[in-house]
């Protein structure tokens, strides 16, 4: 089934520097009608940048919000440009930096409820690096982070595809009894280093990159105070009562999630 909203009149309330407010009364596919609000933007490119083995970030006071934020590298699209040369020009000017060849990540509407900004995400492996150079009312400061491990990372989990746990709430809910507890689990362990190799081996692979090339962003940090070493789970009650057991083989698992996060840019 297919939904939709038609236009039936509007009129423009605001023009500014950055945004336009429109409101347009629409024909509802019930037959009645609503009036939108949208603001309706150019559009705006962001950059996943990389230098060496760090990410590197900007931060900056947002003024709607009232705080500092830790971005990605991002601008505003003048009307009709191309968003290629623009996120060179924005990944220049807001880190300083420069590289041969930008990589598409996708398009994703970040607040579609009331506005058309579209975003267009691009990767980049930083070939140059020199001072930031912000337009004059921009104050940020450059930040570079590595993909952070507490301790050795041999602190063990029990990992469970999404969908098998869906199953099980489900199995709950409409075979469970009253007043009963249970225990939902992969019995999959994996300590997180081991997990985010694999991670790191199945994204790599999903982009077309060299197998390992992203192992060099892991970094280990001082692990944090009362870092739990293992959180085990036993299901042997909801396998055996309830008839569920995990159905998602654990790898296959792994390259659908990467896969739903990769869509999700697009």
């Amino acid at each position: 089934m297919s939904h939709f909203e038609q236009r039936l009149r509007g009129e423009q309330k605001f023009h500014g520097k950055i945004i336009d407010v429109i409101h347009d009364t629409v024909l509802l596919e019930n037959g009645k009608q609503a009036l939108r609000e949208v603001a309706r933007h150019p559009g705006a490119v962001g950059i996943l940048v990389l230098e060496g083995d760090q990410l590197v970030l900007v931060r900056q006071f947002r003024y709607p919000i009232g705080r500092e934020l830790l971005e990605i590298p991002a601008g505003k699209l003048e009307r009709g440009e191309d968003p290629y040369p623009a996120a060179l020009r924005e990944l220049r000017e807001e880190t300083g930096g420069r590289t041969d060849s930008l990589e598409l990540l996708g398009e994703y509407y970040g607040s579609a409820g009331f506005c058309d900004e579209k975003l267009t995400l691009y990767f980049a492996r930083l070939t140059e690096t020199g001072e930031s150079d912000p337009d004059e009312d921009e104050f940020l400061t450059v930040e570079r982070l590595p993909l952070p491990v507490y301790g050795s990372g041999c602190n063990v989990r029990d990992w469970l595809y999404v969908g098998d746990h869906a199953a099980a709430l489900d199995a709950v809910f409409h075979r469970g009894a009253d007043g009963e507890t249970y225990n939902i689990g992969g019995d999959n362990e994996w300590t997180n280093i081991e997990l985010i190799k694999r991670l790191i081996a199945v994204t790599d692979s999903e982009l077309g990159r060299k197998e390992g090339e992203s192992l060099a962003l892991i970094t280990h940090i001082e692990d944090r105070a009362g870092h739990d070493l293992r959180y085990a789970i036993d299901s042997t009650k909801l396998q055996r009562d309830l008839g569920w057991k995990p159905a998602m083989e654990f790898e296959e698992g792994l390259r659908r999630t990467v896969r739903w996060y990769l869509n999700g840019l697009k």
